[in-house]
């Protein structure tokens, strides 16, 4: 929330409710890479061409929400 507030102080307010959101979705994706000791540049890099970077633990849930049939494949 700080950081939201800190650009609303800084260019005056946010023009539309998709700016703010996008904001904080890019904002939360570089506090997940830096808590996650992964580097900010090259994981910016992999977005903007198309692949995304996801933490392990996001990996694992993914594969328990496969159905029984799907994990034997």
């Amino acid at each position: 929330m700080r950081m939201v507030k800190l650009q609303q102080k800084i260019s005056g307010s946010w023009r539309t409710l998709e700016g703010a959101r996008s904001y904080c979705a890019i904002r939360s994706y570089i506090s997940t890479m830096r808590k996650q000791g992964q580097d900010v540049l090259s994981g910016l890099q992999l977005l903007f061409e198309g692949d995304v970077w996801l933490p392990e633990w996001s990996l694992d849930l993914s594969a328990s929400r496969l159905s029984p049939h799907e994990a034997d494949t």
